[in-house]
C-alpha cells in the first residue's frame, strides 16, 4: 500500500501520476460489512469525477476500483522545542485509546443496514472503474482496490463496491496503495500523518521501512495535537459535536474561542468521511440549527465549490485563473507603492511589523493549523507586502502547502485565490494595491475579536527553537 501527498495538478498522465512509487503491500478484506449506513447516492456524483484531479484525502470521493488482469492507472496524493504545549487551549487533542459512543453508534448503524455487503445496492456514480473492461475476464484472479484519496476502511464507497465484486465473483480483494519518496513540497509533517493513519488500514506492513524510504524535508516537524487515523478522527468529530458545535454558528470567526471542528487534517487525508461528519452533525439540528447549517455550508457547499474550481480551471493556482475583473484591477494596481515589502524568508519567519500576522504565521508554522478567519487576513496582507500579485499568490501557496497539515488542498488553493484574486467574490471599493479586491486590515480584526489575546498567546518569546 502506498501513496503520496501532492498538489492538484496533472503531470505525466490524466490523473497526476508521476509514474514512480512501489507497492508496499496488499490487504485482504473478508465478508464483514466494512461500510454501512445510507445507500450510495445521497451526495453529488460530481465528487467521483472531481477525484480524478485531486490528491487523496481532499474530499469525500468514490476512490477507485480495478479488475484483475486489466490495465489501471492511479491518482496523485498525497526541530522545534516549545516552552509550553502548542495549541493546548485552542485545539482539542485526540483522546488516548479508543473513541467513545460515536464510534459504537456508527458501528451499530452499519450492522443494522446489512450484515453482508452483498445486500447493498450501489450508485455507481460513487465509483470509478479504472479498468475499461465491461465484464470480468475468464481466469481473473482477484479484485484490486487502488486506495488513493479515501485512506480508510469505513465509509469508503469504492472499497465497499470492490468488496461486493470480490464476493460476487468469489475472488480475493486486494487493497493497493502507492507511496513515492517525495512529492512537491510535502514534508515529514504531511507524510508522517498520512503513513501513521494508514497503519490503521493495514497492520501487516513494514511501516518503518516505508518511512525510511522517504526523501522529504524533516525540518517541518510533525505535530502532537492531531493523532492520525480514523479512530482519532472520529474522536475529534465526537468532541466537536459534544463540546464545540454549540459555538460554531456564533464564534467560528473568533480565533480565541474553541469553536472549530479541527477536522481538516482527517478530511484532507481521507481518514474521516466528510459525509459521515455531516450525517452525525445533522443529528443536532434541533439543538444547534445555526451551527449545523453553518457547518454543512462549509463542509459541503464551499468544499464542492473548491473541488470544482480546481477541477475545471487549469489555472486554479495562479493569477491567470482569476476572473477578468480581478485580473484587470490587480494589473491596474500592480505598480502601486507598498507601505512595506518583505521577502519570502522574512514572511516565513514571521518577521513583519504586524504582531497579529506574525502570531498567525507562528501558529501555522508550529501547529500545522492556522485559524480559518486569520487565513484570510494572512493571505491579504501578503498581497499588500509583496511586489506583485503573482509573487503574493506564489508565496501564500508555498507557506500554506509547506506548513498546513491540509496543504495542497482545493480549499487551500481557493482560499488563497479568494483572498488575493477575488475568486467567488465580487468587486469592492477601489483602493491602492488591492484595487477592487476585498480589503481586510488590523483595525477590522480588532472589532471582531480580542487581537491582543491572540498575539499574547502566540508571541515568539513564548517559544524557543
Amino acid at each position: 500500500m502506498e501513496e503520496k501527498p501532492g498538489k492538484l495538478r496533472k503531470t505525466k498522465n490524466d490523473n497526476g501520476n508521476t509514474g514512480a512509487g512501489r507497492v508496499l503491500d496488499t490487504v485482504k478484506i473478508d465478508q464483514k460489512v466494512v461500510e454501512g449506513g445510507r445507500q450510495a447516492g445521497s451526495s453529488s456524483g460530481r465528487e467521483a469525477k472531481a477525484a480524478r484531479k485531486q490528491e487523496p484525502g481532499k474530499r469525500e470521493s468514490a476512490g477507485e476500483t480495478t479488475r484483475s488482469g486489466s490495465s489501471g492507472d492511479e491518482l496523485s496524493n498525497t526541530g522545534t522545542r516549545k516552552k509550553r504545549r502548542l495549541g493546548a487551549r485552542d485545539v482539542v487533542a485526540s483522546p488516548p485509546g479508543g473513541v467513545g459512543g460515536l464510534a459504537s453508534s456508527i458501528k451499530e448503524t452499519r450492522l443494522q443496514a446489512r450484515m453482508s455487503v452483498q445486500g447493498f445496492e450501489f450508485n455507481k456514480k460513487r465509483v470509478r472503474l479504472i479498468s475499461e473492461a465491461v465484464e470480468m475476464k475468464d481466469g481473473s484472479e482477484s479484485i484490486v482496490y487502488w486506495m488513493s484519496r479515501d485512506q480508510r476502511v469505513q465509509d469508503n464507497w469504492a472499497l465497499l463496491y470492490s468488496q461486493h465484486l470480490a464476493l460476487s465473483h468469489e475472488l480475493p480483494l486486494h487493497v493497493c496503495f502507492c507511496l513515492v519518496p517525495r512529492f512537491l513540497d510535502a514534508t515529514i509533517r504531511h507524510f508522517g500523518f498520512m503513513l501513521r493513519g494508514l497503519e490503521e488500514v493495514a497492520k501487516a506492513v513494514d511501516w518503518e521501512q516505508a518511512r525510511s524510504s522517504l526523501e522529504v524535508d524533516c525540518s517541518v516537524k510533525e505535530v502532537d495535537w492531531a493523532r492520525p487515523g480514523t479512530e482519532a478522527g472520529l474522536a475529534m468529530l465526537e468532541s466537536f459535536i459534544m463540546e464545540r458545535l454549540k459555538l460554531f454558528g456564533s464564534d467560528r470567526n473568533n480565533p480565541n474561542r474553541p469553536a472549530l471542528s479541527n477536522l481538516s487534517p482527517w478530511f484532507h487525508f481521507g481518514q474521516v468521511s466528510v459525509q459521515r461528519a455531516v450525517l452525525e452533525v445533522r443529528k443536532c439540528s434541533s439543538k444547534y440549527l445555526q451551527s449545523v447549517n453553518s457547518f454543512i455550508e462549509e463542509a459541503v457547499v464551499r468544499r464542492e465549490l473548491a473541488d470544482n474550481f480546481c477541477y475545471y480551471n487549469k489555472n486554479y493556482d495562479c493569477v491567470e485563473g482569476a476572473s477578468d475583473w480581478a485580473r484587470k484591477t490587480l494589473q491596474d494596481h500592480a505598480q502601486d507603492e507598498r507601505s512595506h515589502l518583505y521577502s519570502r524568508a522574512q514572511l516565513e519567519a514571521g518577521k513583519t511589523h504586524d504582531p497579529l500576522w506574525n502570531a498567525a504565521q507562528l501558529q501555522m508554522t508550529l501547529e500545522g493549523k492556522m485559524h480559518g478567519f486569520l487565513r484570510m487576513y494572512w493571505a491579504k496582507k501578503i498581497l499588500e507586502w509583496t511586489s506583485s500579485p503573482e509573487e503574493a499568490l506564489e508565496t501564500a501557496l508555498y507557506l500554506n502547502d509547506r506548513y498546513e497539515l491540509d496543504g495542497r488542498d482545493p480549499n487551500g488553493y481557493v482560499g488563497c485565490m479568494w483572498s488575493i484574486c477575488g475568486i467567488h467574490d465580487q468587486g469592492w471599493g477601489e483602493r491602492p494595491v488591492f484595487g477592487k479586491i476585498r480589503f481586510m486590515n488590523y483595525a477590522g480584526c480588532k472589532r471582531k475579536f480580542d487581537v491582543g489575546q491572540f498575539e499574547r498567546k502566540y508571541h515568539p518569546e513564548k517559544f524557543t527553537v
